[in-house]
């Protein structure tokens, strides 16, 4: 492991900054394009009902989470700083099928309940 100067630790730091910046930027710029489309097509109604099916969807996703996606970050950042790639493939390994079981509770969660949030 090297011993990064100061100045490239804060390049480091802008620069993944500036694109995680710049990814919600493009995220904000893509929600505001689809609403006006939706609210052309269909009306300002339409873009309610719309964001009623949205939080809906936004809540069963947070109850099926689990934090995980702020967890793994923590988890998997900690299992990077070793550099032990053993441990770091076993944290992936992991977060894979941590992944894959709340994407399907998330699934059977919704069909259970698709006739009352509809």
């Amino acid at each position: 492991m090297t011993a990064e100067t100061p100045e490239a630790s804060h390049k480091q730091i802008l620069k993944a900054t500036g694109i995680l910046g710049g990814a919600q930027v493009i995220e904000v710029l893509i929600r505001i394009a689809r609403n006006k489309i939706i609210a052309v097509l269909l009306d300002p109604m339409g873009l309610g009902v719309i964001g009623l099916y949205q939080f809906k969807i936004d809540l069963v996703r947070s109850d099926t989470g689990f934090g995980l996606n702020f967890s793994a970050i923590c988890d998997i950042a900690g299992a990077a700083g070793t550099d032990n790639r053993q441990r770091i493939s076993q944290m992936i390994l992991i977060l894979r099928r941590w992944v894959w079981f709340t994407g399907l509770l998330e699934m059977v969660l919704a069909l259970g309940l698709c006739k009352p949030l509809s």
